[in-house]
């Protein structure tokens, strides 16, 4: 059960998806509605791989993803390509800022409801990030296997895999629940939260897709060298 409690706290674990989450607490009753939704989603997702993997075997699927990638990764002129698009994406970036410094976001009045709270555009998140990544595949992997070890009847995997769901979403949910019930730390965090939301990282960007695509490029001109 232990076991199950913490791959509950590594799968559920997604600065990403925090990040949504706080964005959505910000805007009030509404933010938190879409947090549980999203921890619906997430369930949902999660439990979804669980079931495929009670009749596949994650291992054979784990292998071939893994080698189908690596070879495309291998090939030299997928180097080349990342490069340049990323030279691209900073030349476009930085002719974008030249053009002007653009005009601030307003700060939405909270409560405040968008479209992106809807429902289905939360559960929708949540579900996703259950496929985000290799990472993801190989955790609830390991949870069907702990599972597994209870026996071939399903229906008792199911009632154990129950234990996994609450460390899953429960940070989610807690922050939802918390942040009415402490405003010093929810206006602490939405001061920071609008300060990070609203400063300039083009500057920061550009940097980082300029040093990528020189990395890439070269990693690709090295191992056309290398062959030659």
């Amino acid at each position: 059960m232990t076991s199950l409690l913490v791959l509950g706290l590594v799968m559920g674990f997604s600065p990403t998806l925090y990040g949504i989450c706080l964005a959505y607490l910000v805007q009030g009753a509404p933010g938190r509605r879409a947090v549980a939704w999203i921890s619906l989603g997430l369930a949902i997702g999660c439990t979804l791989l669980f079931i495929v993997y009670q009749f596949v075997d994650g291992a054979i699927v784990s292998t071939y993803l893994s080698s189908g990638v690596r070879a495309i990764v291998m090939q030299r002129w997928v180097d080349l390509v990342a490069g340049v698009l990323l030279l691209l994406a900073a030349g476009l970036l930085s002719w974008r800022a030249r053009r002007g410094p653009t005009a601030p976001r307003p700060k939405p009045d909270r409560p405040h409801r968008t479209d992106d709270s809807s429902p289905r555009t939360a559960a929708a998140l949540g579900f996703a990030n259950a496929f985000m990544g290799s990472s993801g595949f190989a955790t609830m992997y390991i949870v069907a296997r702990v599972v597994s070890v209870v026996g071939p009847d399903l229906a008792l995997r199911a009632l154990v895999y129950l234990a996994f769901v609450p460390t899953l979403v429960g940070p989610y949910l807690i922050l939802a629940w918390s942040w009415n019930r402490w405003p010093r730390m929810a206006a602490s965090i939405t001061r920071v939260y609008d300060l990070v939301v609203h400063r300039d990282y083009h500057r920061l960007v550009i940097i980082g897709l300029v040093a990528g695509g020189v990395l890439f490029i070269g990693l690709g001109i090295k191992g056309f060298v290398d062959l030659a």
